[in-house]
């Protein structure tokens, strides 16, 4: 009878337990960003004298459903979506570091970037902070139209208005023809061409007179290098796509051109290898003014393009890599 009751009791502890987290579950159905929680559990026999016959019940699963949930568009421009199993790091009550996939963010009077319910956001160095009048860049998903709208409309609702479109959403990832798959095909394309399509549709409804889009094509459609087959092919559609946009958007008076770099030192391109590495020297050695480009190598010529300076200008591919060709 010992044994019946020590078996049958624990077990029941846990069955709770599993009905707990189900009706937590049942219960966060409608909660922005939740995650079911999941839970299991298996027999093991007790070890000792005279304990032979019993067993007890411990957990053996427990674990977190990361399965996407839809894409929501809330209209608030600092909200983000967690794409994949990522945690966004928060202060807890305690004062130590928690976790949330919640990213409905506000910011609270004294610019600390916060969840809604008053969390501070965490970043490398302690909670983030955003000094009165600059702005918070918030990423999404280009290569889906709700992605794109989602990114124009933030803007349009920060700002007002939209002057100007910077397609700059980019992957890249070389490799030989062999080496060539559907998923790395249409990842490329997906965001490269894609992603430039919807959105410049997203934004063409708010550019007025004036507007200007710019589109960071590559330096890759005139060099042709080897083992880039699938990224040089999308660069090539973002050259024709400048020249098809700007005939079709010419009589509204908004502007599309293009800025083709040469090798530039980003975030990319270091954790891609390519710095440091025999392709870096390859470039350098082809490039006359003999270095890489920096990211503000490319914003002055996207602040030209996005001024009225170049206001006479449209359908262009601006060659910006130190003489590279």
């Amino acid at each position: 009878m010992d044994r019946l009751i020590y078996t049958a009791m624990t077990g029941a502890k846990h069955s709770l337990e599993q009905q707990a987290t189900v009706a937590n579950n049942l219960a966060n159905l409608s909660t922005t960003a939740f995650k079911a929680q999941l839970s299991a559990y298996r027999a093991v026999p007790v070890v000792g004298p005279n304990s032979a016959t019993r067993t007890f019940v411990v957990s053996s699963t427990i674990g977190t459903d990361f399965t996407p949930g839809p894409l929501m568009q809330t209209g608030r421009p600092l909200d983000v979506y967690v794409n994949g199993p990522g945690w966004i790091a928060v202060r807890g009550a305690d004062g130590k570091e928690g976790y949330t996939r919640d990213g409905g963010f506000q910011l609270s009077p004294n610019g600390l970037l916060q969840t809604r319910s008053g969390r501070e956001v965490l970043g490398e160095s302690g909670p983030i902070v955003v000094p009165p009048n600059n702005t918070v860049a918030i990423g999404g998903d280009v290569s889906t139209a709700a992605g794109a709208q989602g990114i124009v409309d933030a803007a349009v609702k920060n700002y007002g208005r939209l002057d100007v479109l910077v397609n700059n959403s980019g992957v890249y990832e070389f490799g030989a023809i062999e080496a060539v798959t559907e998923e790395h095909f249409h990842r490329h394309f997906n965001v490269n061409v894609l992603g430039l399509l919807l959105a410049t549709q997203a934004a063409v409804k708010h550019l007025g007179e004036g507007g200007s889009i710019i589109n960071i094509g590559s330096g890759v459609t005139r060099l042709t290098p080897a083992n880039s087959a699938v990224y040089t092919g999308t660069k090539g559609a973002v050259d024709a796509i400048t020249g098809v946009l700007a005939k079709e958007l010419g009589p509204k008076k908004i502007r599309v051109n293009a800025i083709n770099p040469g090798m530039v030192e980003t975030e990319g391109t270091r954790s891609g290898g390519f710095i440091g590495s025999d392709v870096e020297k390859m470039f350098v050695a082809q490039t006359p003014l003999g270095r890489l480009g920096q990211p503000n190598d490319i914003a002055g010529v996207a602040v030209f393009l996005a001024s009225d300076d170049s206001k006479w200008l449209t359908g262009e591919q601006l060659l910006t890599g130190g003489g590279l060709r």
